[in-house]
């Protein structure tokens, strides 16, 4: 996987083959077979991978904050959403489907999305426990997710002008006057 990985850094899912894949990898393609059953399902937990080291780094990001300081959680969701992105956009974009260059970079969100189902969640909780005015958490959690993933297309296709800091900042004032903590 590291090697498929870095192949479509460089070559982007069309470079991506299985003889480049067990090339790099240093292992028969009889050997890939045992663990894909084709370029696609390469793909596919990649993918999976890309969406767990982000879980896995918010969560742990999370666990270091007080549990009563959900508009911390929220920003630190926010933030390392933004950092990961920044540092793997190539990667990101390759693996879910948005073209270097394309000036229509797609940005749905799937109701299976786990980074999502995070977010709702953590909107959801921050809600019951009175720090978030919000009715709606699922909606609004795609709400956030959106325009996250909205500025950071923009950002990394069209206008590299802007600086990370700022999208941060700026994201995180958008999703404290989402939630209603100010």
């Amino acid at each position: 996987m590291d090697a498929a990985e870095q192949i479509i850094v460089s070559k982007g899912l069309s470079g991506l083959t299985v003889d480049d894949v067990t090339g790099a990898a240093g292992v028969a393609k009889g050997t890939f077979y045992l663990y894909f059953q084709s370029k696609a399902h390469v793909i596919t937990a990649l993918q999976e991978r890309v969406v767990e080291r982000l879980i896995t780094q918010q969560q742990l990001l999370l666990s270091r904050l007080p549990e009563d300081d959900w508009v911390g959680r929220l920003e630190a969701w926010i933030v390392e959403m933004i950092n990961a992105y920044m540092h793997n956009a190539h990667l990101h974009d390759a693996l879910f489907a948005h073209a270097p260059g394309d000036s229509d970079v797609q940005t749905g969100v799937s109701a299976a999305n786990r980074h999502l189902l995070m977010l709702s969640t953590l909107l959801s909780d921050g809600a019951d426990a009175g720090a978030f005015s919000i009715d709606r958490p699922k909606i609004n959690a795609v709400l956030l997710y959106g325009a996250i993933h909205g500025v950071l297309d923009y950002v990394v296709h069209h206008d590299k002008s802007i600086p990370p800091d700022l999208v941060i900042e700026e994201a995180c004032e958008f999703g404290r006057k989402l939630v209603g903590a100010h």
